[in-house]
């Protein structure tokens, strides 16, 4: 079942990563000759932009991002670089969004991090064991070469009223570029909810350059405790 979920994600979530993953934004402009000007526009009234405010963190000094796609709300440490709206990336049988890194850098002329989370929601509700098993294999496949992925066994897990399960992956890969991890540890935890199934993705690499920078386990198991439902 895991290998038939992850055919999803090769279709259908790989563009959108490749398209939303690029930094910064720009506007283009094209200029036309015309035999009048153009009148002026129309004065309207825009109701005034409201945000809604972020739900206080339960961390002292850390983050708080709320994923409307998923509809979840989960904490990262102070120092964490947040991700921009659109950005997604592949992660088994759902896009993540939602997104998180701790310390990224660049290292020939590509940028890494040492940490990462997302989290996303696929329509259909199944297993929550299996999607997480899925989503992390997805992630594994995505981010190593030719990666081994063991996957632990599930643990039942409870939030706000949500069951689903928590399941940790243990990647190892032939990496030759040394700025890549040859090992890595994904944390996944899924959720059957009223509209889908959720997942929260944490990957952690555990070698490869300026690995003493990797977030500490301490730092996973709080950010899996700060999980839960948007309100």
């Amino acid at each position: 079942m895991i290998t038939a979920l992850l055919l999803v994600i090769v279709v259908g979530g790989g563009a959108a990563a490749v398209l939303l993953l690029s930094r910064g934004g720009g506007r283009s402009t094209s200029s036309s000759t015309t035999s009048a000007p153009a009148p002026p526009p129309e004065k309207t009234t825009q109701p005034p932009a409201t945000t809604k405010p972020l739900p206080p963190a339960r961390n002292t000094g850390w983050q708080v991002i709320v994923n409307d796609d998923a509809g979840l709300v989960y904490e990262v440490p102070g120092s964490w670089a947040i991700g921009g709206s659109r950005m997604a990336r592949p992660g088994g049988v759902v896009s993540l969004s939602g997104l998180a890194a701790a310390r990224p850098f660049q290292c020939d002329g590509a940028e890494f991090v040492r940490g990462e989370i997302g989290s996303g929601r696929m329509t259909r509700r199944d297993d929550p064991a299996i999607v997480a098993g899925a989503v992390a294999e997805g992630a594994a496949r995505a981010g190593y070469p030719s990666p081994t992925v063991e996957l632990g066994a599930p643990t039942p897990t409870t939030i706000d009223g949500l069951t689903g399960a928590t399941v940790v992956a243990e990647v190892s890969s032939t990496a030759q570029n040394p700025c890549r991890a040859s090992k890595a540890r994904i944390t996944v935890l899924a959720l059957a909810a009223p509209n889908g199934t959720v997942a929260v993705k944490i990957e952690v690499p555990e070698d490869g350059k300026d690995a003493q920078f990797s977030p500490s386990a301490e730092d996973v198991r709080r950010i899996l405790e700060s999980v839960r439902v948007a309100s």
